[in-house]
């Protein structure tokens, strides 16, 4: 059960070692931290004189940012589960609440490689940015609104009504509460209520764009801005103002266009005068074009504060330095293809262009034989053509430019344009109306600009490296840093001897000492401050991906296979703390190595069935992989995790 810590700003709870004062204190936690009470109070009395006290064991959740591991005791009177109009205004601390959005981004990265709706911390931080009061030099960047709002809630640092907090909590509290309304209006939690809502506006609106039958370039990718104003005016109002800049009535006033969307006279009042700053100049309303250069405008001054917060507090989110002089070896195939158009003046309307174009589809897709949109082929072809490795990092449905938004196995951001490597993987928002969304190479950055050069297919009908695209339309810069593996666990492939071991409820498993010591790495980096059930199950998962030889055949195949186990990204803090683990490190490294060497033998404790082998944290929405999957069946709930069987 979930508990919120102090009673007010200046409180500090403390946190013993054992249940007693006397003991060693282990942390302080601030106020407004959130709690994970793992034993009921009346089953924890005092000891050594304390026992007219309540006692409680927690852990503070890793994934509220705080990047400790705290398990301890706490006297019961200092943490309470308040009714949600009795939680006190905590404000935002910069630092944790930075962090926490980048806990926010990593969880929805590591749901999987098959997963097209992750959200950046950037975005999270320029949405807080945006809901801030109106700031002068030296205000603070993120702000925990009261709700002030005319005829509405919302409130927090993301202003979330209780309506839209209630989306979020029946999403996540399936069979065990894990949410509470309370925890709305704290800003720490809330960013996992607007990182589930952002992921809910972008599939909402996409649906609404996207037409039917689904065009041959795939589902319309939901930009940023499209998103924020799900946010700020609904979503029904968001995409009607959409449709009326892509129909070329932009001219239409903001009040007039809510009008003919917004029945209820005091609702669209309400919105009116609440957003009254975005929807007026002076006393006049504005156009709806207007209303979109506004936003724009705020949101790209968001991110740019956003992104100076990540440098500051979250430095771990960057990229590897030096990817300036990487290596990219579909760039050459690329280069030789556009070559061939340039100087073929070739084109895709006819002859060797469309029988090239067609050529680019089939690496992607066999079956197709005609198609207008090839830039995912194109792509798909080049991959295939540098080396055969990388062949097999080619995404699903890879003719589908939204798909490619988990490619490799690094995210980088458009921090500074030229630090973007030749041959990044570059996919975009709709360039055009009627677009869906375009994938294609980083060729170069364009001096005096906020604008990349792209190096593509189906760019004007041809290959070419002259498609300017502004940063603001850029959804995801992707990146296969192929040295990951032997840079990363060097010490855990190859050159170990394996031996073969009986493991009950399948066939023998090869596993190795590396093996062992990955495995040991990785439930540390996914698990550790769980239960022992809850570090089992996770072992109880990779040895069924073993079995099944689900993303690799080998143990250490199978914890370091892309875009799986997200504490091995290059992003996730827990990397660096995981790389070089050693048995002794600590006492839940000495748990994980015990529970490790125990997964390869036979007798080991499973909790899940032997066809589960997923699960992804409680706190994020059900990935992709778990609700387009008809067989999808829950298995075990324990600590932070929820598992699954019967995944497509």
């Amino acid at each position: 059960m979930r508990f919120i810590a102090g009673k007010n700003e200046a409180d500090f709870t403390p946190v013993f070692e054992q249940k007693s004062r006397n003991s060693k204190r282990v942390a302080r936690l601030s106020s407004g931290a959130i709690v994970q009470v793992e034993e009921p109070p009346a089953a924890s009395p005092g000891q050594d004189g304390d026992d007219d006290h309540e006692w409680g064991f927690f852990v503070e959740e890793q994934s509220l940012g705080t990047g400790a591991e705290i398990r301890g005791w706490v006297e019961m009177k200092h943490i309470s589960r308040p009714a949600a109009e009795d939680v006190p205004l905590f404000a935002v601390r910069d630092g944790t609440f930075v962090r926490t959005c980048a806990r926010a981004e990593i969880a929805t990265q590591g749901a999987g490689e098959d997963d097209s709706d992750t959200i950046v911390a950037d975005f999270l931080l320029a949405w807080a940015n945006i809901e801030a009061p109106k700031q002068e030099p030296g205000d603070p960047k993120y702000v925990n609104n009261p709700a002030d709002f005319k005829g509405s809630d919302a409130a927090g640092p993301f202003r979330i009504t209780t309506q839209a907090w209630r989306g979020y909590m029946e999403a996540v509290n399936k069979d065990v509460s894990i949410v509470s309304e309370f925890e709305r209006l704290l800003p720490n939690s809330q960013v996992f209520g607007a990182a589930f809502l952002a992921q809910f506006y972008a599939e909402e609106f996409s649906k609404l764009a996207t037409p039917t039958p689904m065009p041959a370039d795939g589902p319309f990718i939901a930009s940023y801005l499209n998103v924020l104003h799900c946010h700020l005016i609904g979503v029904g109002p968001a995409f009607h103002f959409h449709k009326l800049k892509d129909d070329g009535k932009g001219s239409e006033l903001v009040n007039t266009a809510l009008a003919g969307v917004i029945a209820d006279a005091g609702q669209m009042e309400n919105l009116l005068s609440d957003r009254a700053a975005l929807f007026k100049v002076g006393d006049e309303f504005v156009t709806v074009e207007k209303f979109y250069s506004k936003t724009s405008v705020r949101l790209t001054e968001a991110f740019k504060t956003a992104r100076a917060s990540i440098i500051e507090h979250a430095e771990y989110l960057m990229p590897p330095k030096g990817l300036g002089g990487a290596n990219a070896p579909w760039l050459a195939v690329a280069e030789s293809e556009f070559e061939d158009w340039h100087s073929g003046g070739l084109t895709d309307t006819g002859g060797i262009g469309r029988a090239k174009a067609i050529e680019y589809l089939k690496s992607g897709d066999p079956s197709v034989n005609n198609r207008v949109a090839w830039c995912g082929g194109f792509v798909t072809f080049c991959l295939k053509g540098a080396t055969p490795s990388f062949a097999a990092t080619v995404v699903k449905a890879p003719l589908w430019a939204a798909n490619w938004v988990n490619w490799g196995n690094t995210r980088l951001r458009p921090f500074q344009l030229r630090d973007i490597p030749r041959g990044a993987l570059i996919v975009t928002f709709p360039l055009v109306a009627g677009a869906s969304g375009h994938v294609a190479f980083f060729h170069s950055a364009i001096d005096g600009a906020d604008k990349i050069a792209l190096l593509g297919g189906n760019q004007s009908g041809k290959v070419t490296k002259s498609l300017h695209v502004h940063k603001n339309m850029i959804r995801e810069i992707r990146w296969l840093d192929d040295s990951e593996a032997s840079e990363g666990a060097s010490d855990l492939m190859g050159a170990l001897m394996g031996s073969t071991i009986n493991v009950d409820d399948g066939p023998p498993i090869s596993a190795s000492e590396g093996d062992v010591l990955t495995l040991a790495r990785t439930l540390y980096g996914e698990a550790r401050g769980e239960s022992r059930i809850g570090i089992e199950a996770v072992a109880n998962v990779i040895m069924n991906r073993v079995r099944t030889k689900l993303r690799g055949t080998t143990v250490s195949e199978v914890c370091l296979a892309r875009q799986q186990f997200s504490c091995w990204n290059l992003n996730d803090p827990n990397r660096a703390k995981i790389r070089n683990l050693q048995r002794n490190d600590n006492a839940e490294s000495r748990l994980c190595f015990e529970i490790a060497e125990a997964a390869v033998r036979p007798g080991f404790p499973t909790h899940v069935t032997a066809n589960t082998r997923h699960y992804f944290a409680n706190y994020i929405r059900p990935p992709n992989w778990v609700r387009d999957s008809p067989n999808a069946h829950l298995t075990l709930r324990e600590g932070v995790h929820i598992f699954y069987e019967g995944i497509a």
